[in-house]
């Protein structure tokens, strides 16, 4: 019997059993269930806000867009009174400016985005992103702080300043270990923002930022939607989002066909941007080409990482009804790859030291297969791979023992009511009955020879002793004999 299944021949690659180390993936992989929260009421409050911004309303239900000073470093003067200083220009857009700024009312440096284009419809967009970024607070989205107005700047609003690189940076140079952790957190992120009612629909590894303390961000929710908005079938004017992660329905300018589905097939797509190097549409070629391939939507399986393949192909499929229902759902399924992945790996580890026993009778190399199948089976009690390959491991220590006349060791390792091998057990079972005779008839032949010694040795201590005796006596008698010679003399 081979050391491992003909199943786990056929599923396993080279690509998918070249890490090993997965624990801090599992450690940091925990999903909470995050409860449905009421859906923020976006609409009304863009409404208000950007009629608050043209002097039309008044303050309502306690809201009010605050008016704060913006100014550039170089220009505050002496006495002036400054809520925001702007330090430097961090990028711009299609909607404005982001500047990197000081908050002088706490001192801490923060990211502020003005928005300089004039359209209604921009303004909208800008606007809800910043309501909607706001309301979701979790370690994995960035912060947005406030939204208000500048006499010069117009509409504005403050968020968390982030010190580090965009994912798409780095992910080409990263390990899948370390690629797999960051997805891992990702899907934790993006299952609050879905609890809270939104959907990014712009999942890519560029809107994913890694922060220099090992934080990861999920940042620009610029195209974000309510489930309030997709409720009441708002149109979108443009086709916004990244054609490379893009899923079929949101080529469509109907909110109706969107919803969490839709963020679930563009993580399924970050998924195979981790597996394959690069996103699962061409990114070259014109539009209406590229357009044809993601209504198509034929994404070939990963040749290198087919267990990984088929959790991607589902997350990718062209209909949204057979997708993950949730992103619980689909980290369930990356948390099971993830357990079965390093029952795999310990498997295969155990395989290596197994044939070298093999081949070496080496009793210490089969021992190490034992210990990393029961490794494997303590992470996943139910694997018949696993199991089946301790049962084969304890057979090659039996026979090997065996060989080697390590008869207590064989034994051992047939003891257990699992032992497959009737065999081999009863090849065992008859050398320890062999061992028991041999080790009886020892006994009784060294009683004997104890008994034989012993009386060897009595018999020679009675021998001295008589000699002695007799030495003695001899000695005795001459002595008395000695004065009758000398009166005898003349």
């Amino acid at each position: 019997m081979a050391p491992h299944d003909q199943h786990l021949t056929l599923r396993l690659s080279d690509r998918d059993t070249d890490w090993t180390q997965t624990s801090s993936i599992t450690q940091t992989s925990v999903i909470h269930h995050y409860p449905k929260k009421s859906c923020i009421d976006v609409m009304e409050r863009i409404e208000y806000f950007l009629n608050a911004e043209s002097g039309s309303v008044v303050p309502k239900n306690g809201r009010m867009l605050h008016t704060r000073n913006i100014v550039h470093s170089k220009d505050i003067k002496a006495d002036e009174e400054v809520d925001y200083e702007l330090v430097g220009l961090l990028g711009e857009g299609g909607m404005g400016k982001v500047y990197e700024a000081r908050q002088n009312a706490t001192g801490r440096m923060v990211a502020i985005k003005i928005l300089e284009n004039t359209d209604p419809q921009v303004r909208y967009e800008f606007a809800r992103e910043a309501i909607i970024n706001a309301n979701l607070e979790h370690p994995g989205i960035i912060r947005v702080y406030e939204l208000a107005i500048s006499e010069q700047f117009g509409l504005f609003y403050a968020m968390e300043r982030i010190e580090g690189e965009p994912w798409s940076h780095e992910v080409g140079s990263q390990s899948m270990e370390e690629k797999l952790t960051i997805f891992m957190r990702l899907l934790d992120a993006v299952s609050y923002a879905h609890a809270c009612g939104i959907i990014h629909r712009d999942l890519k590894p560029s809107n994913i930022m890694l922060g220099k303390y090992g934080n990861i961000l999920l940042v620009d929710w610029g195209l974000a939607l309510s489930q309030e908005e997709i409720d009441a079938c708002i149109k979108i004017p443009n086709l916004y989002g990244s054609l490379s992660y893009m899923a079929p329905e949101m080529l469509s300018t109907e909110t109706r066909n969107l919803g969490i589905h839709s963020d679930i097939y563009m993580l399924g797509a970050i998924l195979y941007h981790i597996m394959e190097g690069r996103p699962p549409h061409d990114s070259s070629g014109d539009v209406k080409e590229r357009v044809r391939l993601i209504r198509s939507n034929k994404i070939e399986p990963s040749e290198n990482f087919p267990l990984l393949s088929k959790i991607m192909q589902k997350a990718l499929s062209t209909k949204p009804e057979d997708r993950y229902l949730t992103v619980s759902e689909f980290h369930a399924a990356m948390e099971n790859y993830l357990q079965n992945r390093n029952v795999y790996a310990l498997v295969q580890k155990g395989n290596e030291h197994y044939w070298k026993g093999k081949d070496e009778k080496s009793l210490h190399s089969l021992s190490r297969a034992l210990f990393a199948y029961q490794d494997a089976l303590l992470i996943l009690p139910n694997s018949q791979t696993a199991r089946d390959s301790c049962l084969t491991a304890e057979e090659a220590l039996a026979e090997t023992a065996l060989a080697l006349g390590d008869i207590a060791y064989a034994s051992r390792m047939t003891a257990s009511n699992n032992f497959i091998n009737p065999d081999l057990k009863r090849e065992v079972e008859l050398a320890v009955s062999r061992l028991q005779r041999n080790q009886k008839r020892s006994h009784v032949l060294a009683i004997v020879a104890s008994v034989f010694g012993g009386l060897l040795f009595g018999i020679l201590v009675f021998g001295l002793w008589y000699m002695r005796h007799e030495t003695q006596k001899s000695e005795a008698v001459a002595t008395l004999s000695e004065p009758q010679r000398l009166s005898d003399s003349p």
